[in-house]
C-alpha cells in the first residue's frame, strides 16, 4: 500500500473528496478542518442515534497537540466532545479553553462503554455482579490526555501521532 503523500491529486492545498470526508495537505488543513466542524454542527444526526438517546452532536478524536484556539472553539462549542491529546504536549491556551469551555461526551452514547463507571468515594472500581443493574453514565471529556510525560533525563517517550476526528 502507497502512503497518502505518493498520490499527486493529494497533495494540493484544496480540500477534495476523500472517503466519508475530504482530505487536504499544506496549508488547507486548518481551514478545511473548520470548514468539516461547522458542517458536522449543522447536520441532523437523529437518524443516526439510538432510539434510547437523546441527539446530540458530538465530536470525538485524538491528536497529538491541540494548538489552535479556532479549532478550540469550535470543538467547544459541540454538544459532546472527547478529544485526547499527548500527555507531553505543553499547556497550550487552547488546550485550557476546551478543557475548561466544552462540553463532556457521556459514556452512554458509546456503544461497548456500558460497564463502565467511576470508582467509589474511597477510590475502590465498582463491582460488577448480577443484580447490579444498569450503571450511571460517565462524562469522558472535553478533553483528556494519553501517553507517557518525558522521562525523568529528558528523553522523549512514544507519542500519540493519530490525527483522528469522528
Amino acid at each position: 500500500m502507497r502512503p497518502l503523500g505518493d498520490y499527486e491529486q493529494l497533495l494540493g492545498s484544496t480540500a477534495r473528496p476523500w472517503s466519508a470526508g475530504t482530505v487536504v495537505h499544506g496549508s488547507g488543513v486548518l481551514d478545511d478542518l473548520l470548514a468539516g466542524l461547522a458542517r458536522h454542527i449543522g447536520t441532523d444526526w437523529s437518524a443516526e442515534y439510538w432510539r434510547r438517546l437523546e441527539p446530540r452532536v458530538a465530536a470525538i478524536g485524538c491528536v497529538p497537540w491541540l494548538t489552535d484556539h479556532a479549532v478550540a472553539e469550535a470543538l467547544a462549542s459541540f454538544d459532546h466532545c472527547c478529544i485526547v491529546v499527548d500527555k507531553q504536549q505543553p499547556e497550550y491556551d487552547a488546550v485550557r479553553r476546551l478543557a475548561s469551555g466544552g462540553n463532556p461526551l457521556s459514556s452512554a452514547y458509546l456503544d461497548g462503554f456500558e460497564e463502565m463507571a467511576l470508582p467509589d468515594a474511597s477510590g475502590n472500581p465498582p463491582v460488577i455482579h448480577p443484580s447490579s443493574g444498569r450503571l450511571d453514565p460517565v462524562e469522558l471529556g472535553p478533553l483528556r490526555v494519553a501517553g507517557w510525560r518525558r522521562a525523568t533525563d529528558g528523553t522523549t517517550r512514544p507519542m500519540l501521532h493519530s490525527k483522528m476526528l469522528s
